[in-house]
């Protein structure tokens, strides 16, 4: 993958294979875009249960403007890839993801702080299980519920009864959400095979990342999980909950200072989603999935203008 020249560490010119990060036992690669307090809290929390001389901490910058330089100030081991604009989730992963060489990639949002105990179980549990290509923890928000970040894929009615949907706010026991949030009522201890796992924590063999295209950098933002799990388990390979690891999820920090465009990203890529995946009858029916797509991300900045100015 060719690395244009927007990106740069710090002034210092950046080779598309100039193996300027090592190889060790992971790679922890954070997408940061205006969260700069965030990844600070993130990467303390990283380095309060790992030795960072034994893992690479790489933040993607996406041209933030909170002075992300205070992260190399605050951590001398950790890599900051400056990029000279937004470029995206995907792309921003793919591009740290391509100075990379350890066996594990770790792609962790930077609001978000890892518990005791992660590294040691997430480590022990992928070495051990060759025939799982992604794992993700247990997620926890900021009022230590969890997350509903293991699913099934996403059907046409995901749409009306996903996480944050009113629906499910209303009926949070119906059928359909129940069989989309698969960890959400699971209370076993033992990994839970299930189709996808949340962006926020995903645990990656490398060469699996690598065979299957990294992430589709169609999707700006949102869904690239989910598609990523899809050619994963296409390629014959497993994804796992694992709840023996756990992190808590501060939730959509980046997005909530410019909900529009957040909201925009959000229904653009599971249109993109669903038309890179539908077959047959599904592929005939896209116009009417874009309509209502376009019609429910309408309502939604109309509740968000909504929120923010009446009072």
């Amino acid at each position: 993958m060719r690395l244009t020249p927007d990106i740069h560490m710090l002034g210092k010119t950046v080779a598309s294979d100039s193996g300027a990060i090592p190889r060790k036992r992971c790679d922890i690669i954070i997408v940061n875009y205006n969260s700069t307090d965030h990844v600070l809290r993130c990467i303390e929390s990283i380095a309060s249960h790992v030795d960072l001389d034994n893992v690479n901490v790489v933040v993607a910058d996406n041209h933030s403007s909170d002075r992300p330089e205070r992260i190399e100030d605050a951590f001398e081991g950790v890599r900051l890839l400056r990029n000279a604009k937004n470029i995206g989730f995907s792309r921003a992963n793919n591009r740290a993801a391509a100075l990379c060489r350890s066996p594990y990639l770790i792609i962790l949002n930077p609001d978000t702080v890892v518990m005791p105990g992660f590294f040691d179980r997430i480590f022990q549990f992928i070495e051990n299980n060759g025939a799982y290509g992604i794992i993700g923890p247990k997620i926890y928000d900021r009022e230590q519920r969890i997350q509903g970040s293991a699913r099934s894929f996403p059907t046409l009615l995901t749409s009306l009864f996903g996480r944050r949907s009113p629906l499910t706010k209303l009926y949070p026991n119906n059928t359909i959400t129940r069989k989309n949030m698969l960890n959400l009522h699971y209370t076993g201890a033992l990994p839970l095979d299930v189709d996808w796992v949340s962006g926020a924590c995903m645990v990656i063999h490398r060469h699996v990342f690598e065979s299957v295209g990294r992430f589709d950098e169609g999707f700006f933002l949102y869904w690239e999980d989910a598609d990523l799990c899809r050619r994963v388990k296409a390629a014959g390979w497993r994804i796992a909950y694992y709840p023996g690891a756990s992190l808590v999820h501060f939730t959509g920090k980046s997005s909530d200072t410019h909900p529009y465009y957040a909201t925009y990203h959000f229904h653009r890529s599971c249109y993109y989603l669903y038309r890179k995946h539908a077959r047959g009858l599904k592929g005939l029916l896209a116009p009417l999935v874009f309509s209502g797509l376009a019609l429910r991300g309408l309502f939604a900045m109309l509740l968000i203008f909504i929120r923010r100015n009446v009072r």
